[in-house]
């Protein structure tokens, strides 16, 4: 699946984000002057990127998810949180129901005057498709191995020195 039509399912599916504009972007800017919704000139944007750090999971994708509300409303600036609290929400059930990994990274501090015109708050996350299981594979809860550190440097497991005990 489609990381990102998959979070757009998820966001598509909750009434409150549903009645928000939504819009997708790649690293780019996008005219918040026109974006008006069921809450009035308030929108959400989808910044999306390439998770190309070193050890990222494939497929893995950035995502940055800006709040925005006219400049005028200001003394509104808590439904912008309300919003960004929305989208976590969301996905994290998505992470829930299997469609989606999804990773928190992350609040602004502070709402910040995205143009002329608004003001932003963003949140930002690491949203990896779910890896299909092949057949045959399972998840294997292990309780951990109490004495792996008190024996480690007696078999010498942490030098990698092949030891036999006294």
């Amino acid at each position: 699946m489609d990381v990102r039509s998959g979070v757009g399912d998820l966001i598509a599916r909750d009434v409150v984000l549903d009645a928000v504009r939504v819009t997708h972007t790649d690293r780019g800017g996008i005219d918040l002057a026109s974006t008006t919704s069921r809450f009035g000139a308030c929108s959400i944007v989808m910044e999306w990127s390439v998770n190309d750090q070193s050890g990222a999971p494939a497929g893995s994708h950035l995502l940055t998810v800006w709040a925005n509300l006219p400049r005028q409303r200001s003394s509104e600036h808590l439904f912008l949180d309300f919003l960004l609290q929305r989208v976590r929400e969301v996905l994290l059930a998505g992470a829930a129901d299997g469609s989606i990994i999804s990773m928190y990274r992350g609040t602004s501090r502070g709402v910040v005057a995205s143009s002329v015109e608004t003001i932003s708050k963003h949140n930002k996350f690491e949203v990896t498709p779910q890896q299909p299981r092949r057949a045959g594979m399972a998840v294997l809860n292990l309780a951990p191995w109490e004495g792996a550190d008190s024996d480690a440097p007696r078999y010498g497991a942490r030098s990698g020195a092949a030891q036999t005990p006294n």
